[in-house]
């Protein structure tokens, strides 16, 4: 819709940003939007003026995401700083569903030890991991990461919280 500078692109973004809040997970995350303000004055005086000004913006916010890395590693990053600053911001306890960075890498450190012979370091191969309140995944990315696409067999996880139930095998 932004770059065919479509006139109901503001439209479709207050309702998809209600939709979100109102609908999506059972409304838990109602009030998440609260301070986008679209209709301010600050983005344009006329309807119009504030619809074009958005299809400008995302048009060059799409242009230039070519020129972000999509590595692993980035991406993983970008993922785990952006889950911190939602639960941040809709004041959760973010060890509710995600576990912080560098707890998660000790903790991965701990799993992909050979545990028969800790000293000789980091195993060869794991045939299978269970993160039985894995919340965001980050545990389990983090694991992932470290052993390798060809290190892990297979990765299962399980969430109670509605919102992050996820089961990947």
């Amino acid at each position: 819709m932004a770059r065919t500078q479509n006139d109901d692109l503001l439209k479709t973004l207050q309702y998809e940003l209600k939709y979100i809040e109102n609908e999506f997970y059972y409304g838990i995350f109602s009030g998440l939007f609260s301070e986008v303000n679209l209709s301010s004055d600050k983005l344009g005086r006329t309807y119009a003026d504030r619809n074009m000004l958005l299809c400008t913006i995302i048009t060059k916010i799409d242009d230039r995401l070519m020129d972000f890395s999509t590595d692993n590693d980035t991406l993983i990053h970008a993922y785990e700083y952006l889950i911190d600053e939602f639960a941040a911001n809709v004041n959760w306890m973010v060890g509710d569903f995600h576990t912080p960075y560098r707890v998660s890498n000790i903790l991965s450190e701990i799993v992909t030890l050979d545990s028969q012979k800790p000293k000789k370091g980091k195993r060869a191969y794991l045939a299978r991991i269970m993160d039985f309140a894995c919340g965001t995944g980050s545990l389990l990315l983090n694991v992932r990461k470290r052993m390798g696409i060809n290190g892990i067999g297979k990765v299962y996880g399980q969430e109670k919280k509605i919102p992050f139930t996820i089961l990947h095998e």
